[in-house]
């Protein structure tokens, strides 16, 4: 019982230390200052010459440390991994296995990425996000809000 104990205190001290680092991290980010990215523009004579290459804005790469499995400070669990057609694709699910939130990342830069979620309902939105030293710890800004998901990596 004893072991027990301990092992509950230290759970309980590392969710807030956890919560405390997200809420630090969060406050940073949203105190960040983010340059819009240029455009490029897209010449459009190049239709009829079809050796000519068209310039576009390439999204990043996703970095690969986003991938896995994550568990959030309320035990719901989000996977990040490519579908069939190389999109990453995300579900976050509850602790009892139900599908809370499903969709598509992209990356913006190296700091924002962009969701398009497809369950429950469609929406779109930017959110920062920052990793701890480690890689072990995420921290994902909520959209229209001051708060942010912080994850742990379980997988």
């Amino acid at each position: 019982m004893r072991v027990s104990l301990s092992y509950n205190f230290k759970l309980n001290k590392m969710k807030k230390f956890l919560i405390t680092v997200g809420v630090l991290i969060a406050s940073l980010i949203s105190l960040a200052h983010v340059t819009p990215q240029e455009e490029v523009a897209i010449d459009t004579n190049c239709c009829n010459d079809t050796t000519k290459e068209i310039e576009s804005t390439a999204t990043e790469e996703i970095s690969m440390e986003l991938f896995g499995i994550w568990q959030t400070l309320d035990n719901e669990f989000v996977q990040i991994s490519r579908d069939m057609d190389f999109k990453v694709s995300f579900m976050r699910v509850a602790s009892s296995k139900a599908l809370l939130a499903k969709g598509f990342i992209t990356a913006d830069s190296a700091e924002t990425l962009s969701i398009d979620r497809t369950y429950p309902e469609s929406e779109t939105y930017v959110s920062q996000y920052v990793f701890s030293p480690s890689k072990k710890t995420l921290v994902i800004m909520k959209p229209n809000s001051n708060q942010a998901w912080v994850l742990h990596k379980v997988q």
